[in-house]
């Protein structure tokens, strides 16, 4: 990545586009409970951008989150080939790597979504240009982390997450050295196809 020319104005690029881009939202699962996902799929419909789809990816394979999904309006996707293997559904996407799965999303058909959230709005506005190819934004947590909790710290003392995100990250970006850091972040699709789809020989979440 390189550092982003960021400023007023950016917004204007993404609203006079003809058709905003099309953005695939991955909620990732493996064995969180029903109400935690519910949560978040509903919260996930909510975000106020014009043009994406919403996916869970179920590593977990468990029929309740499949019917969850329809009843909410949600797409489903399992893969084959990870620890717990189930047969194959109309709605199981098999094998193959992340960048051929993805490539077989885009012949879905085109959902319409509308909501509150700006969470997609504000972050595709930082790919105005052609070559920004991941925008990666701050994670922070309500909760305190240990050494905060152990020292009733957490009024007064930074998290490291925080600290992490507001001052490393933001060191790194101004020398086109930031990355992805697994979550709360958008990828171009043509960068993503190009370089062979997401890492899989790591199981740690962060990438370059």
């Amino acid at each position: 990545m390189r550092p982003l020319r960021r400023g007023r104005g950016q917004s204007r690029w993404l609203t006079a586009l003809p058709t905003p881009p099309l953005i695939d939202v991955f909620i990732c699962t493996y064995n969180e409970e029903e109400a935690i996902l519910e949560q978040t799929i509903v919260g996930a419909l909510a975000m106020d951008y014009p043009n994406y789809r919403l996916w869970t990816l179920d590593d977990g394979r468990r029929p309740w989150l499949e019917a969850l999904c329809a009843r909410l309006g949600c797409g489903y996707i399992t893969r084959a080939g990870n620890a717990t293997p189930r047969p194959a559904t109309s709605t199981t996407r098999s094998g193959a790597s992340p960048a051929r799965s993805a490539a077989r999303l885009r012949r879905h058909p085109r959902r319409r979504l509308r909501a509150t959230p700006n969470f997609l709005t504000r972050a595709t506005t930082l790919f105005r240009e052609d070559d920004v190819g991941v925008v990666q934004t701050p994670q922070h947590f309500a909760n305190p982390d240990p050494m905060q909790r152990n020292l009733s710290l957490a009024r007064v003392w930074p998290d490291e997450q925080r600290y992490f995100f507001d001052v490393i990250m933001a060191s790194k970006d101004a020398w086109g050295a930031a990355f992805c850091c697994g979550t709360s972040s958008i990828v171009r699709f043509a960068p993503l196809v190009q370089m062979g789809g997401f890492p899989t020989d790591s199981v740690t979440e962060d990438y370059c």
